[in-house]
């Protein structure tokens, strides 16, 4: 905190570095985790900077959290959010959020209470090789489980994700969980049945009279 007008609240295992404090503003630096972070009117400015990327406010409610990978969420519960390093996205202003990822484009919505999963599982007679594929947040992070096998993918800024998985003959549990930079998850289970190939016959055909 800084005075009675800025106040930061860390989450579990995140890392942040205090930048500076000066009669400006607070600049600090997000490497990992989740920063609940409220500016009151007339309060020196909070710059919260990582890999590149600004986020600055001077009266505002929000949460900015980070993965290991570089992922960002930033939601603004109250006033506005300026930005820089995020394209030509350059401010977030109340009820949105934004998802980023290096090298991608900033995607922006409204906050969503629950974070979504829906997969489309697949259906009829299965085989050996399966396409599973569904849909999630913008750049979240994907694991499917097929028994004691275990694959992670990144949802692209559409939040559409795609994976190949091998069956085994029998009846297998499949868990697929989406989770985000904040920590946020949500989850979906299937078990799936690959049906042994039956035996090939033979069938002899005589010709005559």
């Amino acid at each position: 905190a800084m005075g009675e007008g800025t106040e930061l609240t860390l989450g579990p295992n995140t890392r942040l570095r205090v930048l500076g404090v000066e009669r400006e503003g607070i600049r600090v630096e997000l490497g990992e985790g989740r920063i609940q972070a409220r500016v009151r009117s007339g309060s020196p400015l909070l710059s919260i900077t990582s890999k590149g990327r600004s986020i600055r406010a001077t009266e505002a409610e929000f949460s900015v959290a980070v993965d290991a990978d570089g992922a960002m969420v930033a939601r603004a519960e109250a006033g506005s959010l300026e930005l820089e390093g995020f394209g030509d996205v350059q401010s977030l202003g109340p009820g949105a959020e934004l998802s980023a990822f290096p090298g991608q484009p900033t995607v922006l919505g409204s906050i969503s209470q629950a974070l979504l999963l829906e997969v489309a599982w697949p259906e009829g007679r299965i085989g050996a090789q399966v396409p599973l594929e569904g849909q999630t947040a913008p750049y979240a992070q994907v694991t499917v489980r097929v028994g004691e096998a275990e694959e992670t993918i990144r949802a692209d800024g559409d939040g559409h994700f795609a994976s190949a998985i091998e069956l085994p003959v029998g009846e297998t549990r499949i868990a697929v969980e989406a989770s985000d930079a904040t920590g946020e998850a949500s989850a979906d289970t299937r078990l799936l049945e690959r049906e042994a190939a039956g035996p090939r016959t033979q069938t002899e055909v005589l010709w005559g009279p």
